[in-house]
C-alpha cells in the first residue's frame, strides 16, 4: 500500500463527474446558443420575424428548429456556427477568468468539431446545401 498516493474517495469522484456534466452542458447549450444567434441573424435579413424558430428539449438532446433559408451560404454558416461558438465562448471567459471551468469546457469545444463532419447533423446540413450550390453553379 502506497501512502504517498491516496487513491480517489466517493466524494472526489462524484466532484468530477459533476464537473465534466457541467461542461459539456456548457457546450451543448453555446452549441444550440450559436445556431440561435445565427437564425436571428438571417431572420433580419431576410425579413422574417426575429424569432421564426422552436427549441425543442427532450431528455437526450436539444434542437432548433426553423425554416431553411433560400441562400444556402446562409444555411451553411447556421450550421457551422453551432461548432465554432463553443470555442469562441469558451476562448474568451478561458483568457478573462483562466480556470479549470472553462479550460476543460475550450477543450470539449474543440472535441465537437466532430459536428460538421458529414455523418453529423450539421454536416449533413452542411454538405447538402454544399450540393445545392453546385447544381446552381453547374446550370449557369
Amino acid at each position: 500500500m502506497n501512502v504517498l498516493t491516496p487513491s480517489p474517495g466517493i466524494l472526489e469522484v462524484f466532484q468530477f463527474v459533476m464537473f465534466m456534466f457541467k461542461s459539456i452542458i456548457t457546450v451543448i447549450l453555446l452549441h444550440e446558443l450559436g445556431h440561435i444567434l445565427m437564425i436571428i441573424l438571417f431572420n433580419i435579413v431576410y425579413r422574417r420575424g426575429i424569432f421564426n424558430f422552436k427549441l425543442k428539449l427532450t431528455l437526450t438532446s436539444v434542437e432548433v428548429i426553423n425554416k431553411t433559408f433560400p441562400n444556402p451560404w446562409a444555411n451553411i454558416l447556421i450550421a457551422c456556427f453551432g461548432t465554432i461558438n463553443p470555442f469562441i465562448f469558451s476562448f474568451v471567459f478561458y483568457s478573462l477568468y483562466s480556470n479549470n471551468f472553462w479550460g476543460v469546457t475550450m477543450f470539449l469545444s474543440i472535441l465537437s468539431i466532430y459536428n460538421i463532419f458529414p455523418f453529423a447533423p450539421d454536416g449533413n446540413i452542411i454538405n447538402y446545401n454544399l450540393k445545392k450550390l453546385e447544381e446552381v453553379r453547374r446550370s449557369k
